[in-house]
C-alpha cells in the first residue's frame, strides 16, 4: 500500500478542512509529525484508521461521532477521505458524518462511508451502490491483505503499544498472534477434532448401550444365554408341530362324519319343507276358488267394457253440444255489441269531423292574435320606458335648476368680491376706474362666504354639464315618444289587442287540434270493425256447424248404448255379475294373469304331494341325525390343531428375532472392535494436537512464526548498540497448564547470558520493542500474500532514548525505509527534529489546530 493523499475536516481537533499530500512525502522517505502535545498529531494516523475500517488507530477513541470536532460549525459535516495505491491501481475510502436538522430545531449526525476505484478514465467510480459499513472494512480488508488488528500492528504502531508483545504473558501472546496471523482456524481444527473424538466416544458408547437394550429386551441377562434359550425353542417348536398333526388327522375323520350326516339330515329337511309347501297350498284353496269365479266373468266382462265406453262417448259428446250452443250464444251476443259499438263511433267521428274542420280558420286567428299581441307588448314596453325617461328627464332639469341658481349665486357673490377688492383700492379725490367720481360715499363691503375664480369655474363646468344632460334626456324622450306613438297607431291599425278573446281562441284551437287527433285514432278503429263482423261471421258458421255435427253424433251414442245395454241384460238378467265387474274392475290383463296363476297353483300342490309321498317312502324306517354334537366334535379337534400351530408359530416367531438379536449383537461387538482401536488412535492425536501432554498444535505454528519474527527483529538489533541484544524464543514452560513455545528471553552479548526482557532498561526496552514491531510487521506483510506496504507510521517513544540510542534507532528505521518507502514518526524530541526535516507540523490554536506540510 502506497499513502498518497489524506484529507479531512471537522475531525479531531481540526474545525477546518486539512489536506496532506503523502505521495510528496513519500519521495522525501522518512519524515515527522512534529507539534505540542494534544495538538493533535496521532489524529492524523486516525483520519487514516477510521477511513478505512471506521476505528481509530489506537482502538480507544470510540466512533466517528467521538472524533467529530466540538470547535466547527454546526452544519459543517466531519469528512475523512484517504487515498492510496496497490497493486497499481488507485483507491479511494471516506467517511463522512452528515448533519441533519429535524423539525424540532435540533440537529443529528448521520454516519456515511463508501469505496471507490479509480477507472481507466481517472474518474473515481464507486464499488458499491448502497455502501454499508460491513461491506466498506471488507473491501479494506480485501484490497490491503490486513485487517484492523494487522494494520495497527503492520502500518501503524500506536502510541504505547510497543512493548505488549514484547512483555505480554504467553496467553496474552497467543491470543494476539492468532489474530495477527489468522492462525484462529488451527484452534478451530483442534476443536472441531476433539468434538469428533467426543462424537465418536458417545457413538461407542451408543453401541454398548444398544447391545445391553438388545439381550435385555430377549430376555437376557449376558449374551451366552440367548444361545440357550435357543436350544429351548427349538425343543418346544417341534413338540407342538407333532401335537398340531395328530389334532389334524382326527379332525378329517370328524368332518368326514358330519359331512354324512349332514346329507341325510338335508333329506329330513326337504320332507319336511315339502309337507310344510303342501299344507299351505291346501289352505288356498277358497281364495283360488274365488278366484276362478272372478275368472269366468271374462265373457260377461267385453260387452260390459262396451257398455261402459259407450256411456262415456255419450256424456262427452252431450257436453260438447252444449259447450256449442252456449258459444253460438256468445257469438250472437257479441255480435250486438259490436254493432252498437260501431255506430257509437260514427256518431261521435261526425262530431269529431265538425271541430276540426274548423282547425283553419282558428290558426288564421290565432296568427293575426299573436301579431296583435306582440304589437300590445312593444306598445307597453315603449311606455314603459318612456315614463322611466320622462322621470329621468324631470331629475335631469331639477339638477339644471340647481345648478343655475348655485351659478347665480357664485357670480353674484364673485362680484361682490371684485367690488370689494376694488373698494379697497378707492380713495378720497382718486376717480372710481368705472365711473370716474372722485367721491365714494357707499364703498362695498365683503359677503359672508369666499368665492375664488377656481371655485366659480367648477360650478360652471357642473351646470354645463347638466345642461347637456338635461338636454340628452329631452332628446331622448322625445324620440320614445314618436315610438310610442307610432307603436299604438300600428296596434289600432291592427285592430287591437284583448287577452280574454286570445285565451278563448287558443281553447277553441287546442280543441280543434284534439278533435283531429281523436278522429284518426277512430278511423282507424271504424276500419278495424269490418274485420271484427268477418271474424264473428266466420266464427258463427263454425260453431253452428260443430253443433249440428254433435247433435248427430249424440243420436248415434245413445242408439250404441241402448244396444249394448240389451244385450248385458240377456247375458246377466239378475244383474249380479255388472255388480261384480263394476266393483272390482277387472282388466283383460288380470284375467290372463288369473289364468296362469291357477295353473301354476294346480301344478305346485301336485308337485309338493307326490314330493311328499316320495320321502316318506326314501327315509321309512331312519332316525334323524344330531348334527350339533358332531360339529362340536369337529370344531374342538380343528380347535386343538390350530392352537397347536399358532403356538409354534409364536415359538418360531421368538427363535427368529432371538437369532436376529444374536445377529446384530454379533455386529456390534465387530464394530465395537474395529471403531475401538480407531478411537484409540483417535483420541491420541486428539490429546496430541490440544497439546493436553505438551504444546498444542496452534502454539507450535505460533511459535515457528514467532522465531521468524525474532530472526527479522534480530537483523535490526545487529545495528543497535553495536549488535548487544538478540532476542530468542524460549521453549521452557510455564503455567498451570505446562504451556511453553512463546516465552521471549534477551541474549546479551556482552554478559554472555540470557535474561528476561522484563530486566530491560526503558531505552533498551524501547529499542527492543521497536525491532520486534518492525520485525512483526516484516512477517505479517509477507504472510498477507506478499503484498507490497509502502509505508510504516511510529507513533512516540523515542522521548527515552539518549543519543546513541536514537542514532541506532534512525539508523533502524533508515534500513526499513529502504524496503517500505516511507517511514513516518510522530514525536516531539527536539533532536528528531533537527535530524529530519520534511514532515507535517500541527499547529494547535485556540480556534483549533492546523497543519503544513514542510518538504
Amino acid at each position: 500500500m502506497k499513502p498518497i493523499r489524506l484529507v479531512f475536516q471537522a475531525f479531531g481537533p481540526y474545525p477546518g478542512r486539512q489536506e496532506i499530500d503523502l505521495e510528496a512525502l513519500g519521495r522525501a522517505g522518512l519524515f515527522l509529525i512534529r507539534g505540542e502535545t494534544g495538538a493533535g498529531k496521532t489524529v492524523i494516523l486516525d483520519a487514516m484508521a477510521f477511513a478505512l475500517y471506521g476505528r481509530s488507530s489506537g482502538g480507544a477513541r470510540g466512533e466517528l461521532g467521538a472524533m467529530r470536532c466540538q470547535l466547527a460549525a454546526e452544519d459543517t459535516p466531519t469528512e475523512v477521505a484517504f487515498d492510496f495505491e496497490t497493486g497499481g491501481r488507485r483507491y479511494r475510502f471516506t467517511r463522512r458524518l452528515r448533519v441533519r436538522r429535524k423539525r424540532s430545531g435540533s440537529t443529528e449526525l448521520i454516519p456515511e462511508q463508501d469505496a471507490f476505484f479509480r477507472n481507466a478514465d481517472g474518474d473515481f467510480e464507486p464499488f458499491f451502490e448502497n455502501p454499508k459499513q460491513s461491506l466498506v472494512e471488507g473491501k479494506a480488508e480485501e484490497l490491503l491483505g490486513l485487517g484492523y488488528d494487522q494494520f495497527r500492528q503492520v502500518v501503524i504502531l500506536p502510541q504505547g503499544q510497543f512493548e505488549r508483545l514484547l512483555v505480554a504473558k504467553p496467553d496474552e501472546k497467543e491470543a494476539l498472534l492468532t489474530t495477527l496471523f489468522g492462525m484462529g482456524q488451527w484452534g478451530e481444527a483442534a476443536e472441531r477434532l476433539g468434538e469428533k473424538t467426543l462424537a465418536e466416544q458417545r457413538a461407542l458408547e451408543t453401541l454398548r448401550q444398544e447391545k445391553a437394550a438388545l439381550c435385555r429386551a430377549a430376555g437376557c441377562g449376558q449374551e451366552g444365554e440367548i444361545t440357550l434359550k435357543k436350544q429351548a425353542l427349538q425343543t418346544q417348536i417341534a413338540r407342538l408341530q407333532k401335537q398340531s398333526e395328530e389334532a389334524g388327522r382326527e379332525a378329517a375323520l370328524a368332518a368326514q362324519a358330519l359331512e354324512e350326516a349332514t346329507v341325510l339330515d338335508s333329506a329330513f329337511a326337504r320332507l319336511d319343507d315339502a309337507e310344510k309347501l303342501c299344507a299351505q297350498l291346501e289352505g288356498q284353496a277358497e281364495e283360488q276358488q274365488r278366484r276362478r269365479e272372478t275368472l269366468g266373468l271374462r265373457e260377461l266382462a267385453e260387452p260390459y267394457d262396451r257398455w261402459r265406453r259407450a256411456v262415456r262417448d255419450a256424456r262427452l259428446v252431450r257436453e260438447t253440444v252444449q259447450s256449442s250452443r252456449q258459444a253460438e250464444a256468445d257469438c250472437e251476443a257479441r255480435r250486438t255489441a259490436l254493432e252498437k259499438e260501431e255506430k257509437q263511433a260514427a256518431e261521435q267521428r261526425e262530431l269529431l269531423r265538425q271541430k276540426a274542420e274548423k282547425k283553419p280558420a282558428l290558426d288564421a286567428q290565432l296568427t293575426l292574435l299573436e301579431q296583435r299581441r306582440t304589437f300590445a307588448a312593444e306598445a307597453a314596453g315603449l311606455a314603459e320606458q318612456l315614463e322611466k325617461k320622462r322621470a329621468e328627464r324631470k331629475s335631469c332639469d331639477e339638477t339644471y335648476k340647481l345648478c343655475v341658481e348655485e351659478s347665480s349665486r357664485a357670480a353674484a357673490l364673485h362680484l361682490q368680491a371684485l367690488s370689494c377688492e376694488l373698494a379697497e383700492g378707492l380713495s378720497d379725490g382718486v376717480p372710481c376706474p368705472v365711473c370716474g367720481s372722485t367721491h365714494h360715499p357707499a364703498p362695498a363691503h365683503a359677503a359672508q362666504g369666499e368665492m375664488t375664480r377656481e371655485r366659480l369655474q367648477k360650478i360652471n363646468q357642473r351646470l354645463e354639464k347638466a345642461n347637456a344632460a338635461a338636454l340628452r334626456c329631452a332628446a331622448a324622450c322625445d324620440a320614445l315618444e314618436e315610438q310610442a306613438r307610432a307603436a299604438e297607431r300600428r296596434l289600432e291599425r291592427a285592430g287591437g289587442y284583448d287577452p280574454a278573446v286570445h285565451a278563448a281562441v287558443q281553447n277553441q284551437g287546442k280543441a280543434a287540434n284534439a278533435a283531429v287527433c281523436k278522429l284518426e285514432v277512430l278511423e282507424k278503429k271504424l276500419a278495424g270493425f269490418a274485420a271484427r263482423r268477418s271474424q264473428l261471421d266466420l266464427e258463427g258458421r263454425t260453431v253452428r256447424a260443430s253443433l249440428q255435427n254433435g247433435e248427430t253424433k249424440l243420436a248415434r251414442m245413445e242408439a250404441a248404448e241402448e244396444a249394448v245395454r240389451l244385450e248385458l241384460d240377456r247375458l246377466d238378467p239378475d244383474g249380479a255379475g255388472q255388480a261384480r265387474l263394476h266393483d272390482e274392475k277387472p282388466s283383460p290383463a288380470l284375467f290372463t294373469q288369473l289364468e296362469k296363476e291357477l295353473r301354476e297353483y294346480d301344478a305346485q300342490l301336485s308337485a309338493a304331494r307326490e314330493a311328499v309321498r316320495a320321502g316318506r317312502a326314501q327315509l321309512e324306517g331312519q332316525a334323524r341325525p344330531a348334527l350339533d354334537a358332531l360339529r362340536e366334535r369337529r370344531d374342538g379337534l380343528r380347535g386343538q390343531e390350530k392352537q397347536a400351530y399358532s403356538d409354534a408359530k409364536v415359538a418360531q416367531g421368538q427363535l427368529s428375532r432371538l437369532c436376529g438379536t444374536e445377529k446384530q449383537v454379533l455386529e456390534i461387538n465387530r464394530a465395537l472392535a474395529s471403531r475401538g482401536e480407531a478411537f484409540d488412535r483417535l483420541a491420541a492425536f486428539t490429546r496430541l494436537v490440544r497439546g493436553q501432554n505438551g504444546v498444542s498444535l496452534q502454539r507450535y505454528v505460533l511459535g515457528v512464526m514467532l522465531s521468524a519474527v525474532t530472526a527479522e527483529a534480530n537483523r535490526l538489533l545487529e545495528n543497535i548498540h553495536g549488535g548487544r541484544y538478540q532476542i530468542y524464543r524460549t521453549l521452557e514452560t510455564s503455567g498451570r497448564t505446562r504451556k511453553a513455545g512463546l516465552e521471549l528471553e534477551v541474549l546479551d552479548r556482552q554478559s554472555g547470558g540470557r535474561r528476561g526482557v522484563a530486566t530491560l532498561s526503558g531505552g533498551e526496552k524501547f529499542l527492543v520493542a521497536l525491532s520486534l514491531s518492525i520485525g512483526l510487521s516484516a512477517v505479517t506483510q509477507a504472510q498477507s500474500g506478499g503484498r507490497e506496504l509502502g509505508a510504516i507510521f511510529i507513533d512516540e517513544g523515542f522521548g527515552t532514548l539518549d543519543t546513541r540510542s536514537l542514532a541506532d534507532a534512525m539508523g533502524a528505521l533508515a534500513a526499513v525505509r529502504s524496503s517500505r518507502g516511507m517511514v513516518g514518526i510522530i514525536s516531539h524530541v527536539g533532536l528528531l527534529r533537527e535530524s529530519i526535516e520534511p514532515g507535517i507540523e500541527v499547529i494547535k490554536k485556540k480556534g483549533g489546530s492546523t497543519l503544513r506540510v514542510i518538504l
